[in-house]
């Protein structure tokens, strides 16, 4: 469990205009992020919500993500907390550069889940094992929409 207070910015994000009409997605994201932070003593200066969009939008078709990233940017948040690191996008590509820049900031990217927070812990490199995995879903993603490609043409 984390000592330190952190001021975290909330990204929440549902693909469905069924999900952002009524609110269920977004409500129990907001909830179960609300309650982690809760229980870990931190504090929420911001929730940015993208309702409706995918998460294979890039992130200039995007409203709320670069505004959250923003308030990291601005040093007005220590980090970005989402429910589950799929929420931030389903891209593993694009969840790279976010935290690459997120962490370039002096930020921290939060996930709710404990599966997914082992491995957004920047540990100086001193367990290439976290990055070895990152790296190979990442090349698994190029390899199937390459082969994607293929399949179209």
């Amino acid at each position: 469990m984390e000592q330190a207070e952190k001021r975290l910015a909330v990204y929440l994000r549902v693909s469905s205009e069924v999900q952002a009409e009524r609110g269920q997605g977004l409500a129990i994201q907001e909830a179960a992020v609300r309650a982690w932070a809760r229980k870990r003593g931190h504090k929420i200066v911001g929730v940015f919500k993208d309702a409706g969009v995918s998460g294979a939008n890039a992130l200039d078709q995007r409203e709320a993500l670069p505004l959250a990233l923003a308030t990291v940017q601005q040093k007005r948040a220590d980090g970005i907390v989402v429910q589950r690191i799929d929420r931030l996008s389903r891209d593993l590509i694009t969840q790279e550069q976010l935290l690459r820049e997120i962490r370039r900031c002096g930020g921290q990217l939060y996930s709710t889940s404990d599966a997914e927070a082992e491995f957004l812990v920047d540990d100086g490199g001193v367990d290439p094992s976290r990055a070895l995995i990152r790296q190979v879903l990442v090349c698994c993603q190029v390899d199937s929409l390459r082969f994607w490609l293929m399949a179209v043409q």
